[in-house]
C-alpha cells in the first residue's frame, strides 16, 4: 500500500495512474444539486493540472464554483468565482480541497455512498472507512482492519459493494 497523502493533488494524480477520469463527488446540503463535484483537469484543458470544483450537475447546466491550482512553490491556491458566494459554499470546498480524504471518509460513513466511485457501501469494512475497497487501492488509502495489523484489509472482504441506484444522478 502506497503511504496516504492528504494533498488533493497527489491523490488524483495517484489516483490517474488506473482511473482516465478520477473525481470526489462529496454530498452536501449547501446547495440544490446536493452535492460538490471535485476534478483535475485534463492535459486539454485551458489549465491543465488544476482542480475544477462544480455543482456535479452535468456539463453545461453546471455551476462552477473554483479552480484550484498548486503553485511553483508547492503551496495550494483557489481562484473563487461568483457562484461561490452561495451561502457556506466557499467554506465547504476549503474543508473538501484541505482535507479531501478525511472529508470522504465523514461522508461515505454518513451517507453509506463512497465519494470516490459512487456505489454504495454495504459491507462492514467499506462502512468503517467510508469507501470501498477498490478505491482505497486506486487512491492510495488504506482500507479494512488497518488499525490492527497495518494491511490494506481488502482480501478479508467477501461482499461486493452494491451499485446505488441514484448513482446516475451523481454524473
Amino acid at each position: 500500500m502506497d503511504k496516504q497523502s492528504n494533498d488533493i493533488f497527489d491523490l488524483f494524480n495517484k489516483a490517474k495512474e488506473t482511473i482516465i477520469y478520477p473525481n470526489l463527488i462529496f454530498p452536501c446540503e449547501i446547495n440544490a444539486s446536493g452535492k460538490i463535484k471535485i476534478t483535475m483537469a485534463t492535459n486539454r484543458s485551458k489549465h491543465p493540472g488544476t482542480i475544477n470544483v462544480t455543482d456535479g450537475k452535468k456539463y453545461g447546466n453546471n455551476k462552477y464554483y473554483d479552480r484550484v491550482e498548486k503553485r511553483h512553490d508547492g503551496l495550494i491556491s483557489i481562484q473563487w468565482y461568483p457562484s461561490s458566494n452561495e451561502d457556506g459554499v466557499v467554506e465547504e470546498i476549503k474543508k473538501l480541497v484541505n482535507n479531501p480524504v478525511e472529508e470522504a471518509q465523514i461522508r461515505g460513513i454518513k451517507f453509506k455512498n463512497c465519494c470516490f466511485c459512487g456505489i454504495r457501501l454495504t459491507n462492514e469494512a467499506s462502512l468503517e472507512a467510508g469507501y470501498g475497497p477498490i478505491c482505497a487501492d486506486n487512491y492510495g488509502l488504506p482500507w479494512g482492519p488497518w488499525k490492527e495489523d497495518g494491511k490494506n484489509g481488502k482480501e478479508d472482504s467477501k461482499e461486493k459493494e452494491e451499485p446505488d441506484l441514484s448513482k446516475e444522478d451523481l454524473f
